[in-house]
């Protein structure tokens, strides 16, 4: 189970995700917490969200991927976002971390 991740069927052939983006994405950008500064994780994260909807989609399952898809293009900006905040403390290029999370988008 991913982060954001609610499993609301009762049934467990019929596991029905409703994805939501991680809480720490509504952190103010001058937020110290761990997830908040951990660009790997935000890549990660963004990875699997989008391999997610991918699959869905290759299963035919369209509308939940297409939900799926918008979910990470609204995680993309605020973790674009938190990636310029953090490469200021983590001493690395801003370019370099937005290039990083491009790729993933």
């Amino acid at each position: 189970k991913l982060p954001g991740q609610d499993d609301q069927s009762m049934s467990p052939a019929l596991v029905r995700q409703h994805h939501s983006p991680p809480p720490f994405l509504h952190h103010p950008t001058s937020c110290l917490c761990m997830p908040c500064h951990l660009p790997l994780l935000h890549r990660t994260i963004l990875g699997i969200s989008f391999t997610q909807a991918w699959c869905l989609s290759m299963a035919g399952q369209m509308e939940a991927a297409s939900i799926l898809y918008t979910t990470g293009k609204t995680m993309y900006s605020y973790m674009l976002s938190k990636s310029e905040a953090v490469a200021a403390k983590l001493q690395i290029s801003p370019h370099a971390l937005s290039n990083q999370l491009g790729q993933v988008y």
